[in-house]
């Protein structure tokens, strides 16, 4: 209860964790921190740029990105360090080594966990 997925924190904005957003006024005033802004392609790293399907419903298999809303070029991206357990918001566009990371910034819209494969 109470816990928020939070992105764009500390360590170079890179840091994704869980929080009580309602916790302290501190939090409440790091709302855009708790603000994922869901697209279908990671645009061009600025939270203002237009979805290029802006209106239609996000489907079950679904490939998504998710851009936090509290400063320009941050996306989610999982399967980072050494056991592919973690998980950072990362500027997928910045570098050749971040482009090419793409399925990391990749999320699929599931109605259960399946078998953990790709569709």
């Amino acid at each position: 209860d109470s816990r928020w997925l939070s992105g764009g924190r500390k360590n170079n904005n890179q840091l994704v964790y869980t929080d009580n957003h309602l916790g302290s006024d501190y939090e409440l005033e790091g709302r855009p921190h708790y603000e994922w802004i869901v697209r279908t392609s990671p645009g061009d790293g600025s939270r203002t740029a237009k979805e290029t399907n802006e209106g239609i419903c996000v489907n079950y298999g679904d490939t998504l990105y998710l851009q936090v809303n509290n400063l320009d070029n941050r996306w989610l991206s999982g399967g980072r360090g050494n056991g592919k357990e973690g998980v950072g918001s990362f500027d997928h566009l910045g570098s050749k080594e971040e482009k090419n990371k793409k399925r990391g910034y990749e999320w699929i819209m599931r109605a259960s966990p399946g078998d953990g494969s790709r569709p």
